[in-house]
């Protein structure tokens, strides 16, 4: 192997990624399983609830048919913070779980706030992959996809996003996971 400029790099060359195998150890993990699936769920379609700048808590917004996620929303939301969630149903099939609490500001400061804006916390890279797995899970069931593709015989996994720095994130723990990502900025 061998380190090439990028204006140095021609068609057929291979690329190399670091995958990264360094584990945090365990008594530095804060976060469960359940944390990291919420995390996704979160990622995929959360934001905050804010009154003049004041994060007074979170929601959610799935759509009405989605009832086994709006279930696991509100069972992670009660199991971890103890939070009763509002249901709000609107025309199309709009929904928003509501949960108001200003212990839930730290999602802010994790994730970022607004669509554009959302991140994966760079500390997650050294989660356990477990953890990691639950985050994917997550994230696909809320924005994800799956489809099959005829021409590559293949099932095939697609997670659309606005945030440059999400999509990254994305990409760097499926990197990790054992995943061959392709990531399409447009």
């Amino acid at each position: 192997l061998e380190w090439i400029p990028a204006d140095k790099i021609k068609k057929y060359d291979f690329l190399v990624y670091p995958r990264i195998k360094t584990t945090l150890p365990k008594h530095k993990q804060k976060f469960t399983k359940d944390h990291f699936e919420l995390f996704g769920y979160y990622i995929a379609e959360g934001c905050l609830s804010q009154r003049k700048g004041n994060v007074e808590g979170i929601v959610f917004s799935v759509n009405t048919l989605e009832t086994k996620l709006t279930n696991r929303i509100l069972y992670l939301m009660k199991k971890l913070y103890d939070l009763k969630g509002h249901i709000f149903d609107a025309t199309r099939h709009r929904r928003t779980i509501r949960f108001y609490s200003i212990k839930l500001s730290f999602f802010k400061n994790m994730f970022n706030s607004g669509a554009k804006n959302k991140i994966i916390p760079k500390e997650f890279i050294l989660y356990d992959k477990n953890l990691q797995k639950k985050l994917i899970f997550g994230l696909w069931e809320g924005d994800g996809s799956k489809y099959y593709d005829k021409t590559k015989n293949a099932t095939e996994f697609e997670y659309q996003t606005v945030s440059k720095q999400l999509g990254w994130g994305i990409f760097n723990l499926l990197i990790r996971l054992g995943f061959l990502p392709s990531l399409k900025i447009s």
